[in-house]
């Protein structure tokens, strides 16, 4: 405290204006009982510091305004004029004008890096007043924003905003001069919440039908997808995402898909989804036998099995049994010419069927013409003319002739027993026989032998 008289010979009075700015002393006090258009020097202390001596001069009121005060303590406040001194006034206290407490309401991140929809949400401020706001962004970027009103819940949107680091976000009041509170870093990232339908299934092993779509992405954002198959890495680029944020990853094949990632151009982040996604064939491995000339046949012919394979895996291997014994290679066909009556002749294919091993099996029952048969050796020995067909073959009821002219038609077992006779026709009714094996005879009006064939009735 200043050594002064403790005799008051002028006694003030004083009245203060707390500041309403921030950062600028307009904060002041008025004085009162001063001896009217006198002058005057005034002391005080701010905040403990003894504050230099100013002279004044008082109204023709007895009044003094003290102005530009700043936000302190003051105390040892009094007037001196020569011997004369006043009262002492203190401590007398002026607040700073209020700082806003700002504070995080909530985070919007941006859909993907390529476009601005993020937003930061703060809260905390005088509604509907008017401020002027600063941030950086990723520790470089300074932005300073035009004059920006609050709403009436005292909330503050930033709008626009892509992926980063925002930091050292604080606003100024526009009324005050105020600085707020400062924000801690906020980072926006953009991680969509995707998902995925398989729309469509492999339709066999080896074929690129099978489709996934993934959801959730940003609309007309473009992609580039990682996912493994079978745990083998895969990428595809330049993958757009359609009106409703999804993007379709075709031509997929039969396996196992996972660790999807969906990653937008010219970003170092992606979005992944968990797995795995198993895509599987839908069509069935078969295999059928064809045998040429037919599965009836006489001891001493030669037939040749063909097997045809449909919707098989890699590496196809045909294992041929002669009444479930292995016989020859694994190729697809098998050719023998030792056979009696009732043998099987089963067919197996194997392969990698959608990484993983997978069989498929059919079989063949060989009728045998008995070698004591006289008729057997004619059947061997007979040639076909020219000029006629017989259908269809096997036939279980009609046998049609195609010929230019009607024939008379003689129908003989294995035998050589005559067991139908059509004259001058085009078809003969065999619905009434027995299954079997018959010779089709062919005759002209004179009785002249035009054509034998050999037909099966089922």
């Amino acid at each position: 405290m200043a050594s002064v008289s403790t005799f008051a010979q002028i006694n003030i009075a004083h009245t203060i204006t707390q500041p309403t700015y921030c950062y600028y002393g307009n904060g002041k006090m008025d004085f009162s009982g001063l001896t009217p258009s006198s002058s005057f020097q005034l002391h005080y202390t701010k905040n403990g510091s003894i504050q230099p001596t100013i002279d004044i001069k008082s109204t023709p009121f007895g009044s003094y305004e003290l102005t530009h005060l700043g936000p302190g303590t003051y105390t040892d406040i009094y007037v001196s004029n020569g011997s004369l001194h006043s009262n002492i006034l203190g401590p007398v206290v002026l607040n700073d004008a209020a700082i806003p407490i700002i504070s995080l309401g909530s985070v919007k991140n941006p859909a993907t890096c390529q476009v601005s929809n993020g937003a930061i949400t703060i809260k905390g401020f005088i509604p509907n007043a008017t401020y002027t706001f600063t941030y950086t962004k990723n520790s470089s970027n300074i932005y300073k924003s035009p004059l920006m009103a609050v709403n009436d819940t005292g909330c503050f949107i930033i709008t626009g905003l892509t992926e980063g680091l925002y930091e050292h976000i604080q606003f100024k009041s526009s009324a005050t001069g105020c600085a707020s509170t400062t924000l801690a870093p906020i980072e926006l990232k953009s991680d969509p919440n995707i998902s995925y339908t398989l729309t469509n299934m492999a339709a066999v092993c080896g074929d690129s039908t099978g489709n996934i779509t993934l959801y959730g992405l940003y609309p007309g954002a473009k992609y580039s997808v990682d996912y493994t198959k079978n745990n083998i890495s895969q990428h595809r680029d330049g993958l757009v995402a359609n009106r409703w944020g999804g993007i379709d990853i075709i031509g997929l094949g039969a396996g196992t898909y996972d660790k999807i990632k969906a990653s937008p151009a010219d970003c170092d982040i992606s979005t992944a989804i968990t797995g795995p996604i198993q895509i599987t064939a839908t069509a069935v491995q078969n295999v059928l036998i064809k045998t040429v000339p037919g599965n009836v046949v006489s001891p001493t012919d030669t037939v040749i099995f063909i097997a045809k394979a449909s919707n098989t895996g890699r590496h196809p291997r045909f294992l041929w049994q002669k009444n479930g014994v292995p016989v020859q290679g694994h190729a697809n066909f098998y050719m023998d010419h030792h056979f009696k009556n009732g043998d099987i002749i089963t067919c197996t294919v194997t392969s990698i069927l959608c990484s993983e091993l997978s069989t498929a099996g059919n079989n063949i029952i060989m009728s045998v013409v008995q070698n004591n048969s006289a008729a057997a050796a004619a059947i061997n020995n007979v040639t076909l003319s020219s000029g006629f067909r017989l259908f269809p073959n096997p036939t279980n009821s009609i046998l049609f002739v195609d010929s230019k002219e009607p024939v008379n038609i003689e129908v003989t077992d294995i035998n050589g027993k005559i067991v139908r006779e059509m004259r001058q026709d085009k078809y003969v009714d065999m619905s009434k026989l027995a299954n079997g094996i018959y010779l089709i005879h062919l005759y002209n009006k004179e009785g002249l032998l035009l054509h034998v064939g050999r037909v099966v009735k089922e």
